[in-house]
């Protein structure tokens, strides 16, 4: 009996493994998937000036009553493997966790498309 309950850990232990390499998203089969890749950047008021990369910012996306995390590298890029569909900015935090506006003519949703690459690039406002 010991060993069925070992075994039951170890593949516990090895899905959460699994959900945490993939970023949070289990996809069962038949999910179609797209990838998401773009860059994060402050810009000022009137979106004149780039002021710089938004590194280690998380953006809080909504689809389908989910909330999808995009955390930006240290240079402000991000690429992440999504389902298929449409996704909105919810809210947006910078590297110390203080909330961020976005831009004015910030786009808020894109489309993620099976076995395609979408750029979408997020400015936000300096806090």
């Amino acid at each position: 009996m010991r060993f069925h309950n070992t075994n039951k850990l170890i593949f516990s232990h090895s899905l959460l493994v699994l959900v945490l390499w993939s970023g949070g998203t289990v996809r069962a089969p038949g999910h179609k998937t797209g990838k998401l890749v773009g860059n994060m950047i402050f810009v000022d008021s009137g979106e004149n000036l780039t002021l710089g990369d938004a590194a280690n910012t998380t953006v809080e996306l909504a689809y389908k009553n989910q909330i999808i995390l995009l955390v930006s590298g240290d240079h402000g890029d991000y690429i992440r493997e999504l389902q298929e569909g449409t996704y909105c900015l919810r809210s947006a935090k910078d590297s110390q966790g203080r909330p961020v506006c976005f831009s004015p003519s910030q786009h808020r949703c894109f489309k993620i498309k099976n076995k395609q690459s979408t750029r979408f690039d997020v400015m936000l406002l300096k806090p």
